[in-house]
């Protein structure tokens, strides 16, 4: 996942932000398009957009949706011819009024939008729409004779509420003992004879409290409900009473009020309720099962990333399934309905981009290619980038050029950069929270406490002569402790820094220690403030020119969308491919 992730961050050119024109044009609804319809008779033939006298080429469009989004495109249609075969096979149908009950209740739930006006934004039509319902209605009969049947239990409970753990959910400082005192008194009084019911509705704290702890008929591995829960239901006959029960809100007792094969009349419809919600959830996990089932059953061949190349053809199936073929155009149409505005801009904003840097003399060497490439090699190691390019069906040259583009971009605009003072700091941080899984409240106070003893000590010993980096190695639980507790060069806006530690040492003057410690995430900070942007010696100018490339770099990214908006403005732009 982590190399999926880093190589789509990578490869995806920055989208300019929302600035829609005051009149929206039938034949341009980009955010950047400040031209809408400017030149709409004027159509180019092969042209997805036109940048003054510039064609964005509709077959570069096609290329980066197919190589974008074919994969899982052609996985739906495979899914979807796979399953229609099967029902076919097995002579399951659907009828029409079964699709048509199922679009009443989706126009109703749409509403006050309509059916329409969602089937336009989501680029499906009515055929596609009832294709799609006639699927979902098939795919419990398809796995009908794996549906088993399920034990039921209604049930309530009695919840005592306590805190378990630091970072408690259950909104309550009682302690575990406590909670567990209460819980025996009720089991006492349950001895006694007192009614279950009776007694939730005066200890329940489970929400709604005027229910008598009613949960209402519970199944094995129902959703939303906890495991624990489950299990001591699960275990129950109609009318026991469970052991307490630890949940993440405190501790419950759990009474079984009946159970699907007994129970009374009056109950019938809730049983029958959660009977469907259970057979709905097992159709849930089975369904994608027979699904790949079905695939693997079937001899199934790609187009690859080699066929779908500049200049080449385009084959007339994406895949072939038994002899099946999934239609190209017909990928080709998805894949434009889904990505083809987008990528358009995308390739608008390239080109703008390019021409501005070439009409300012800005260009980007190869090292600085080679040094991002290097940078992600490392991010996603042990992985590769070979194994990250053939996921995402791109190339070396076509993450060297998005690459490109990316510094590209950030010189436009890093002249906007206003200077920020930088100060190299050192820290020591004493921690204040307890060890171990379990924190209470009291536990957590009096780390807090030793801390602060801790802390004081610290500066007792600063004031007798005792050198900061020193007493860092002794006693500090962050930075480089081997280099006294070295922080870096730290800037305005850093990432990955406290906010209350990073604002304590902009303010400071080189060679101040912070007079109070900071508290900070965790624990208590001393800083050291060694130089600053102003004054420093000749031996921290890498140093400080390091990470003034860094902050020129994040500060720019903001200005970016809008020199883009602005550099689009300027140019005659009409959009033939729109959402």
């Amino acid at each position: 996942m982590a190399i999926l992730i880093a190589i789509r961050c990578m490869t995806c050119a920055i989208a300019a932000p929302a600035d829609p024109p005051s009149e929206a044009a039938p034949t341009a609804v980009f955010a950047t398009d400040a031209n809408a319809g400017a030149n709409v008779g004027e159509i180019v033939p092969g042209a997805a957009a036109m940048v003054d006298d510039h064609i964005i080429p509709m077959e570069d469009v096609v290329l980066t949706c197919l190589r974008k989004d074919r994969s899982y495109v052609v996985d739906q249609m495979i899914q979807s011819y796979v399953l229609d075969r099967e029902c076919e096979k097995r002579g399951i149908t659907v009828s029409e009024a079964e699709i048509d009950n199922r679009i009443a209740e989706l126009r109703t739930n749409l509403a006050p939008a309509t059916l329409e006006e969602t089937l336009k934004l989501h680029h499906m039509t009515p055929a596609e729409l009832r294709h799609t319902f006639r699927q979902s209605l098939a795919r419990p009969l398809l796995v009908a004779d794996q549906v088993k049947p399920a034990r039921m239990i209604r049930c309530r409970e009695i919840l005592v509420k306590c805190s378990l753990e630091e970072a408690s959910v259950s909104g309550t400082t009682r302690t575990e003992a406590a909670a567990l005192a209460i819980v025996k008194e009720i089991q006492n009084q349950l001895k006694q004879g007192k009614h279950f019911e009776d007694l939730a509705a005066q200890y329940s704290e489970s929400v709604p409290a005027d229910k008598q702890g009613d949960l209402g008929v519970l199944y094995g591995n129902m959703l939303g409900m906890e495991a624990s829960i489950l299990t001591a239901a699960m275990a129950l006959d109609k009318g026991k009473i469970s052991q307490p029960v630890q949940t993440t809100e405190g501790y419950r007792l759990i009474q079984g009020i009946s159970t699907d094969s007994d129970h009374p009349q009056t109950e019938d419809s809730l049983y029958e309720d959660a009977g469907k919600a259970c057979r709905d959830l097992q159709v849930m996990f089975l369904s994608p099962k027979i699904i790949t089932d079905l695939i693997d059953r079937s001899k199934i061949t790609f187009v690859t990333d080699e066929e779908i190349a500049p200049g080449k053809p385009l084959p007339a199936a994406a895949a072939v399934v038994d002899g099946h073929p999934i239609a190209m155009k017909d990928v080709i149409a998805k894949c434009l309905a889904e990505s083809g505005p987008k990528t358009v801009d995308i390739l608008v904003q390239n080109y703008v981009v390019d021409r501005e840097c070439r009409r300012r003399g800005i260009t980007v060497s190869e090292a600085e290619i080679d040094q991002r490439v290097s940078k992600l090699r490392d991010q996603i190691a042990p992985h590769t980038i070979e194994e990250g390019l053939a996921s995402h069906h791109t190339t070396m040259a076509g993450l060297r050029r998005d690459f490109q583009q990316e510094i590209e971009r950030t010189k436009l605009v890093v002249d906007q950069v206003k200077p920020t003072k930088m100060m190299h700091a050192r820290a020591i941080f004493v921690e204040a929270k307890p060890s171990g899984m379990f924190k209470p409240v009291s536990a957590t106070m009096g780390a807090d406490v030793e801390a602060k003893k801790l802390i004081a000590d610290i500066q007792d010993q600063l004031k007798t002569g005792k050198s900061f980096g020193e007493l860092t190695r002794q006693y500090s639980k962050t930075g480089d402790k081997s280099k006294g507790g070295d922080l870096g060069v730290l800037y305005e806006g850093m990432h990955d820094m406290d906010t209350a530690v990073l604002n304590a040492a902009l303010a400071m003057k080189e060679g101040d220690i912070s007079p109070a410690p900071i508290k900070a995430y965790g624990g208590y900070v001393l800083l050291q403030a060694i130089s600053t942007s102003d004054s420093h010696a000749s031996g921290e100018d890498a140093a400080y020119a390091e990470a003034l490339a860094v902050c020129q770099n994040q500060k720019a990214q903001p200005l970016i969308p809008q020199a883009i908006v602005n550099l689009i403005k300027k140019s005659k732009v009409v959009y033939y491919v729109h959402s």
